[in-house]
């Protein structure tokens, strides 16, 4: 009985394999939890990350999907050890500037115990619309036990 059980098993594993290939919708590709999608991340103008599967195209920047949580207020914890700690949170669209920038450093001067920067540039990027996805299958519960399926293109879509 063990055995015939383990052959069933068997042959509906390679059968929920075989149905997922590159042309898989991403609707059906986000519902299998066997699949681990290498989603790239994008930086919203309050901070944090998200991932690209989560915006819409608004036209002149990204927005969220869905609103998210975001502490308007903070105060510093008296029964502890003084920690910030939030009190008041709004729902906010996180937004996604098509056109971000960065300061880098360009002139260093060294010494022993640390290098200082003298002079900084700042650098403009614009985020890509369309991304080239890693699709892995699990194999595993272990974190390194995954085999990578195939590489399928995403295009953030627009805002209903």
């Amino acid at each position: 009985m063990k055995k015939i059980l383990a052959i069933v098993f068997a042959l509906s594993a390679t059968a929920a394999m075989a149905g997922v290939t590159v042309n898989t919708p991403w609707s059906q590709l986000k519902k299998d939890y066997s699949l681990n999608i290498k989603w790239p991340a994008a930086r919203m103008n309050h901070g944090p990350h998200t991932g690209v599967d989560f915006l819409c195209d608004a036209g002149e920047h990204f927005e969220t999907l869905k609103t998210i949580k975001s502490c308007v207020k903070w105060e510093i914890e008296r029964r502890r050890d003084g920690n910030l700690v939030c009190v008041q949170y709004e729902s906010i669209t996180g937004i996604v500037e098509k056109v971000q920038s960065y300061e880098r450093c360009v002139k260093y001067s060294s010494s022993r115990e640390r290098d200082i920067c003298l002079q900084y540039e700042t650098r403009s990027f614009e985020v890509p619309s369309s991304y080239n996805v890693e699709v892995y299958r699990e194999l595993g519960h272990r974190n390194d036990n995954e085999r990578l399926l195939f590489k399928k293109t995403f295009t953030i879509p627009a805002c209903q």
